[in-house]
């Protein structure tokens, strides 16, 4: 309704109450029932307006309402998706642990291997006294040095769990 349709429409509001203020009163002339048939015009036609008002709230509620479901729906979805987001992080930082203790454990084997290859690569006179320590503990004549290095180097297979055939 435009702004100069208002003063009218208010306008006529006025008029329709001081009339009905007269025949509460009982005293309203009889002449002026002329004036009542635009009045209930007037009065239907405000109705319908604020009829067809109504039903464009209930529309724009309904479409409101139809807005937030959807909006719900979608934020349950990423709520949905935040969760397994939250399980698939729990699951790859104990795969990460996991990894770590076996990266830990490799690397206390490789230091063994190195330790051993330290050993190994001594020259005979830094091991003679090992060597001859070994030897002696075998109580067998036919044991060389290499068989030394030998024992040495399956030894420390053993130690880091690789199965060695005799």
């Amino acid at each position: 309704m435009t702004e100069q349709q208002t003063p009218d429409r208010e306008k006529k509001i006025a008029e329709i109450r001081e009339a009905l203020k007269w025949v509460e009163w009982g005293k309203y002339p009889i002449t002026a029932y002329a004036s009542l048939e635009h009045w209930l015009r007037f009065l239907l036609s405000e109705l319908e307006r604020k009829d067809e008002v109504i039903e464009e709230q209930k529309r724009e509620l309904f479409y409101k309402s139809k807005e937030i479901t959807e909006l719900r729906e979608k934020s349950w979805q990423d709520q949905q998706w935040f969760k397994q987001a939250s399980a698939n992080i729990t699951e790859m930082q104990k795969e990460l642990d996991r990894e770590r203790e076996e990266s830990r454990k490799l690397r206390e084997e490789r230091d063994k291997l190195i330790e051993v290859l330290r050993k190994l690569a001594k020259t005979n006179a830094e091991n003679i006294s090992e060597i001859r320590e070994w030897k002696a503990k075998q109580n067998d004549p036919e044991v060389t040095d290499l068989d030394w290095y030998n024992y040495v180097a399956r030894d420390i297979l053993k130690e880091i769990g690789v199965n060695v055939d005799d």
